[in-house]
């Protein structure tokens, strides 16, 4: 008969030798950027399964990361038992509300959504679309990239332009960091949060906007492999919308990206965020390609 153990960031050590496939997962899943806890559920002898959730530090939800079994390990209950463990842990540590973000065409996709189903998720309104595309047709065929592309920072960190800045990431200083913590969900939404996660960025392919030393907008990227660059938050304070300061960013990291030889970029967006899809597909015409979705199920604690 198996049973189940309950890992948080306080003792997730004595936990990272265990079974190589779930000691992957604790390694990739659980992030010193974020809090979080784990359930793992051991067959006598060796762990067959886990759960993980991460905190997102924002109105008691957690991200369900990701849920396994061992294959010869399925179809004993154990993937529901871990859930109904993970839930109970993530609630004790008041947090009130758990979704889960796949791919449902794959066969992590296939198996997980049925069980989500029946546990209570419930599929989120919002799909997120995940565009892919030659960043080098990006740069050689769009007028504006070429036109707003600050050639100054690919030699340097940072650029005036009059009241404004504009800066590589990896500048962002105390007192940047300081006023981001302090108007979290006021001066920008949490989904734009840009802290999370700090060392999963490239902080010289991530550009920051300051206006008169206060930070009101960025274009942050990771890699998601070798050849893909993830453009994965970006944000400007409204009243600033209008200038072509968000454009200057996009477009000169996206010729910093080609200089890297760096070959494809994308990005996801919730398709509830019309802005956002509007500026992609209005700034990039059909140089953007669609290629594949996720969905998102949600679950209140």
């Amino acid at each position: 008969m198996y049973y189940i153990e309950l890992a948080d960031s306080e003792n997730i050590a004595k936990y990272r030798n265990i079974s190589p496939d779930i000691a992957s997962l604790l390694s990739q899943y659980t992030d010193a950027d974020f809090d979080y806890c784990a359930a793992i559920a051991f067959f006598p002898g060796q762990a067959v399964g886990v759960a993980l959730a991460r905190d997102l530090s924002y109105k008691g939800r957690w991200e369900f990361s990701w849920l396994f079994v061992l294959p010869k390990f399925r179809r004993l209950g154990i993937a529901r038992a871990l859930a109904a463990q993970l839930e109970q842990a993530v609630s004790a540590r008041q947090g009130s509300l758990l979704f889960m973000t796949f791919r449902p065409d794959t066969p992590y996709g296939e198996s997980v959504r049925p069980l989500l189903e029946s546990t209570g998720y419930e599929l989120h309104d919002q799909t997120v679309q995940i565009y892919r595309t030659k960043a080098r047709d990006l740069t050689e065929n769009i007028g504006w990239i070429r036109e707003y592309a600050l050639n100054e920072l690919y030699g340097q960190d940072e650029i005036r332009l009059g009241e404004y800045e504009l800066f590589k990431w990896r500048l962002l200083n105390d007192a940047d960091v300081k006023y981001l913590e302090e108007h979290k969900g006021t001066e920008y939404p949490l989904w734009a949060y840009p802290l999370n996660g700090q060392k999963y960025l490239l902080q010289d392919m991530s550009i920051g906007i300051r206006r008169l030393g206060k930070v009101i907008g960025w274009v942050l990227t990771g890699q998601d492999a070798p050849d893909v660059l993830r453009f994965s938050i970006s944000f400007m304070q409204e009243q600033y919308r209008g200038s072509p300061l968000f454009l200057m960013a996009y477009a000169t990291i996206l010729q910093l990206q080609v200089k890297a030889d760096i070959p494809y970029m994308t990005t996801s967006i919730l398709s509830g965020n019309k802005q956002l899809l509007s500026f992609i597909e209005n700034a990039f015409g059909n140089k953007i390609e669609c290629d594949y979705h996720e969905i998102r199920m949600i679950k209140n604690l």
